[in-house]
């Protein structure tokens, strides 16, 4: 039955089964996707106003002025490799690392069908000019040309044992140039009409990745020799040879009117040649390995960073006038939501951590300068700071205005990398460790440093404070298999727990500050008793290397997110140790996870950030008995616990619910869904 009622939709079930048969449900897919997950390949529309990314986790069409995702392209399922507009920029093709070729509408994002044949990644896409035909290269040593209209494949040619790197199609006379990694290193010219090779151009060392296509039947090659030879189409004479890069050119494009070649090597480096002298115009430095693809875009250059960002080069200057952030690292390893929902925080292995809007997932803002990554992310109670860490350069926290991203103070002193850092509940303190093998408190709000926690060998990767802020525990790392909890006040040792399972990968307080939960890397969860150093209760995560755990704020719950051989999240009972749902859908280590206030959405991060609806879990509150008969009560706030009861039901108390409902047979109701989205 379905009850819908001011914005609140409601499904009452009648089963008469045990709770348990809903434990352990598998869930594939999130409600919400955070970054577009790392960057391989990027193509500008004929017309400037639009931006095709490709990576990890699919393509993407932008708004090139506004710098805004407008459509998701996600058919593939697997990497993207390749993307391509057509001349008159309606359509874009998209190829991925299995070999599949998809067509989208460009402005609306649909889906126009596919070309299947190719059976390993697509290196590059080029259309003729008129856009009735394509050529497709690939890795599985051919490059095809099809017929865009009907699907047809027109003419196919074979380069055994090698890679097809690149290719073009000729614009008058139906000829097909590709270039490969074959011991040789040739450049050919393939007439379709009959596939024969019509000639090759050598000189190149290594491998040749990139062409490109002038007037006047010019060929320009690149590659791994760091050189740019250009040749005519007609003779295979070679015309003048473009010195000046110090890496592999791993693409070349255009500028305005072809009077200009722009190449990307990656070693970071943006160069512009003169056509007519093969003078070197301008040499840029960007990032180490920073230019994969590079695509003209009038008097400037797009260029795609091995640090995820899309950069829009003036190439009379060299000034940065545009950075997209959207791309992101494939190692998230922290994430949490602001107070009020409304942001999400999460950075990785990359110098940037962003903060998302929640309900559109459209970036708010980049923090950077993290040099190598942030290993923690976590806003203050209040919301108005963030926390994270920095290795590199520097090896300190930092402590950011959320409203601004401006840097408001530093927290130095560790010796090694940060590998945590935890916010106390009432935001006057913040505790750091690292793998110096230390621990350490520090004041909000001046900085300073308060006291020292030692006693682990080697690094320390998780912290935590307790909701009072009396106790402070850390968890070892490397060869450390103990969890150690001491005085804040003083920092004198109280407890210590040891288990041959691994070093210690998580350590979190119940939210009634009673409770230690400590997780090994072997997938050993366990709650002890801080004040006795009782075991409460044991969790097994099966086969997974563990990673993070975490209560939920109504202690209800624990998050586990895990590697090998899986990559899910799971959550489980607090009270009854047992398996609730499974998250599926990560393609890379789950490093880090987080509840909301309320409790009843999670993030997940690994390869990007995911946030899943739990709000079904928590108004599944099993029956309530009262004395004036059987009544389900429940609302869609934090739940009240009040004692478990026979068979794995939980009884709840919420004497503020609006909702009342009498159901004659109580215990056969166990679940309600959940609001509606807001």
């Amino acid at each position: 039955m379905l009850v819908c009622s001011r914005s609140i939709c409601l499904v009452l079930a009648v089963l008469v089964v045990s709770a348990a048969g809903l434990l352990g449900d598998v869930v594939r897919q999130a409600r919400r996707s955070y970054g577009l997950g790392e960057l391989h390949t990027l193509a500008v529309s004929p017309d400037e106003s639009r931006l095709a990314t490709a990576g990890q986790t699919g393509a993407f069409l932008w708004d090139f002025a506004s710098g805004q995702v407008r459509h998701r392209l996600e058919a593939h399922g697997v990497p993207v490799t390749a993307v391509a507009f057509s001349p008159d920029g309606r359509v874009l093709l998209t190829g991925g690392r299995d070999g599949s070729i998809r067509l989208w509408a460009a402005d609306t994002g649909a889906s126009l069908g596919g070309f299947a044949g190719h059976e390993r990644e697509i290196n590059a896409f080029a259309f003729t000019p008129d856009g009735r035909s394509f050529v497709s290269a690939s890795s599985d040593n051919s490059a095809r040309v099809w017929s865009l209209e009907s699907g047809a494949l027109l003419r196919q040619v074979t380069v055994p044992g090698s890679f097809i790197t690149d290719a073009l199609l000729t614009p008058d006379d139906w000829r097909l140039v590709t270039a490969d990694n074959s011991p040789t290193n040739k450049v050919a010219l393939w007439d379709l009409a009959t596939g024969e090779r019509v000639r090759s151009f050598g000189e190149h060392a290594g491998t040749t990745r990139a062409l490109a296509l002038l007037p006047e039947r010019r060929l320009a090659t690149a590659g791994d020799d760091r050189r740019v030879h250009l040749w005519n189409l007609d003779t295979g004479q070679r015309i003048r040879t473009f010195e000046g890069a110090t890496g592999t050119i791993a693409d070349l494009a255009t500028g305005t009117n072809a009077t200009t070649l722009i190449a990307g090597c990656l070693d970071g480096r943006v160069l512009v040649w003169d056509v007519a002298s093969g003078a070197v115009l301008q040499n840029f430095k960007r990032d180490p390995l920073s230019a994969l693809s590079v695509a003209a875009h009038g008097g400037r250059a797009v260029i795609a960073t091995v640090f995820n960002q899309v950069e829009v080069l003036e190439l009379a200057t060299g000034a940065v006038v545009d950075v997209l952030y959207g791309h992101t690292t494939s190692t998230f390893t922290g994430v949490a939501f602001s107070p009020d929902e409304r942001l999400i925080l999460a950075g990785g292995v990359e110098k940037l951590t962003r903060l998302w809007n929640r309900t559109n997932a459209q970036l708010v803002r980049a923090l950077e300068g993290h040099g190598a990554g942030t290993m923690a992310a976590a806003f203050s109670p209040d919301g108005a700071r963030v926390l994270t860490t920095i290795g590199f350069p520097r090896k300190a926290a930092r402590l950011w205005r959320t409203d601004t991203g401006e840097l408001e103070r530093e927290l130095p002193g560790h010796s090694d990398w940060l590998t945590a850092a935890v916010f106390s509940a009432d935001g006057s303190r913040v505790v750091t460790a690292a793998q110096d093998g230390t621990v350490r408190l520090w004041d909000t709000a001046t900085g300073d440093h308060l006291r020292t926690f030692a006693g682990h060998v080697g690094a320390v990767f998780s912290v935590a404070l307790s909701p009072d802020g009396a106790l402070v525990a850390g968890g070892g790392g490397s060869f450390d298999p103990r969890a150690h909890v001491w005085d804040a006040r003083t920092g004198r040792l109280v407890r210590t727990f040891e288990e041959d399972a691994g070093h210690v990968q998580a350590v979190d307080f119940s939210p009634s500050g009673t409770g230690l939960l400590v997780g090994w890397e072997g997938g050993l969860l366990r709650l002890f008793d801080v004040a006795s150093g009782r075991l409460v209760r044991e969790i097994v995560v099966p086969a997974a290397f563990l990673h993070t755990a975490i209560f939920s704020p109504d202690g209800a719950f624990i998050l586990t997110g895990e590697s090998f051989p899986f990559f899910t999240a799971r959550l489980w009972d607090a009270h009854s140790g047992e398996e609730l749902r499974v998250f599926l859908g990560h393609t890379a280590s789950v490093n880090a996870v987080a509840f909301n206030v309320r409790g009843d959405w999670i993030l997940t991060a690994g390869d990007n950030v995911r946030l899943w609806d739990i709000r079904d879990l928590r108004a599944r509150l099993r029956a309530t008995r009262v004395d004036s008969g059987l009544v389900l009560r429940w609302d869609t706030g934090a739940l009240q616990r009040t004692d478990a009861v026979a068979g794995g039901w939980t009884a709840v108390r919420d004497a503020t619910s609006p909702w009342t409902v009498p159901l004659g047979q109580a215990a056969a109701f166990y679940r309600v869904a959940v609001p509606a989205e807001d």
